[in-house]
């Protein structure tokens, strides 16, 4: 795992790659799911420093490509 996610958003949009962190929190902390609690530590590190790569409909296999170097 990247050690510094805002420094690799940076880096990715920089170059032209559009990003999003994951936005909608961790599920497991919403209060309709209290009854289930338990430890997540997963979810909650993914929440931390987990992000989205934009894709879309209008990417061909070269955008692709470019991505994924």
């Amino acid at each position: 795992m990247f050690p510094n996610r805002k420094a690799l958003l940076q880096k990715l949009e920089d170059s032209d790659i559009q990003t999003r962190v994951c936005f909608a929190g961790n599920i497991t902390r919403h209060p309709a799911y209290r009854q289930y609690y338990q430890a997540f530590p997963n979810a909650d590190e993914i929440m931390q420093n987990g992000f989205l790569i934009g894709a879309h409909h209008g990417m061909n296999e070269q955008d692709v490509d470019y991505v994924c170097e």
